[in-house]
């Protein structure tokens, strides 16, 4: 993979965790609003939705012929970031939330029953069995302390995400033939005119390109499918900057200089 690839695929990562980590933020704060309802259904569900959006950054997923997960060195920086917490968070996912896992919560079974006189016999009279699953935190201290660490996560991968795109960006400049290998989508959004001597810049807002609009999974032979969420970030280059093509030729961008 070269360095161009490997700058699309941290930008496609970081925006995947971004997304999810504040999702899991989001979902522990709303845990602390539902702290004194104590309902059986809202609290747990919340808790589910937090720890599965938090963790699946971290947890590998397929890519291409290998497995990708998000990396946790940058975020170890991060004012706020506990370890701890996300082991935690991490573990409670993959054997108690994802999955019913036998080893950390057994299922136990009773049974009661009368002895045959002189025999070791028992008549099995009653059988009762009792499992449990997690629900949520007692303590809203717990949430607190696990919504401050999403948080914390949530800022150090934006942090990162920008760097990324800055590096994309760099990569672009500097290996032009990479990123006009095989491009997935082209627009002209008209013509500007540039002069070598400065230029402003008045882009349009692509935020709203309608190829961003990814195309999802289609369950329409069983319903009418499912609502996505949506997360963009947006990182503007308007300099002032000084930006020499392949061919040597020079074009200073500024915002506040005019054609």
């Amino acid at each position: 993979m070269n360095k161009y690839d490997k700058a699309i695929l941290d930008c496609k990562v970081g925006i995947k965790a971004f997304q999810n980590i504040n999702a899991s933020s989001i979902g522990f704060s709303k845990m602390l609003d539902l702290a004194n309802t104590e309902d059986p259904i809202l609290l747990p569900s919340v808790f589910h939705w937090a720890v599965i959006r938090y963790a699946k950054p971290f947890l590998n997923s397929k890519f291409e012929d290998g497995k990708i997960c998000y990396p946790t060195k940058e975020l170890k920086k991060a004012s706020g970031f506990s370890s701890e917490i996300h082991e935690h968070i991490l573990t409670v996912r993959s054997a108690l939330v994802a999955h019913d896992d036998f080893t950390e919560i057994s299922p136990r079974i009773l049974t009661a029953g009368m002895h045959i006189a002189d025999e070791d016999f028992l008549i099995p009279t009653s059988i009762t069995i009792s499992n449990k699953c997690i629900s949520f935190p007692i303590n809203p201290d717990t949430v607190q302390k696990m919504q401050l660490h999403a948080q914390a996560c949530c800022i150090g991968v934006h942090s990162k995400l920008i760097k990324d795109i800055e590096a994309l960006r760099e990569l672009t400049l500097k290996h032009p033939e990479l990123a006009m290998k095989d491009p997935k989508y082209k627009s002209n959004y008209g013509e500007a005119k540039i002069e070598a001597g400065g230029s402003k810049m008045q882009p349009p807002n692509f935020t709203v390109d309608p190829w961003l609009n990814t195309p999802v999974p289609d369950y329409s032979e069983l319903h009418n499918g499912y609502m996505y969420e949506e997360a963009k970030i947006n990182k503007e280059f308007h300099g002032p900057e000084t930006i020499i093509t392949p061919e040597g030729k020079e074009y200073i961008f500024s915002p506040t200089t005019s054609e």
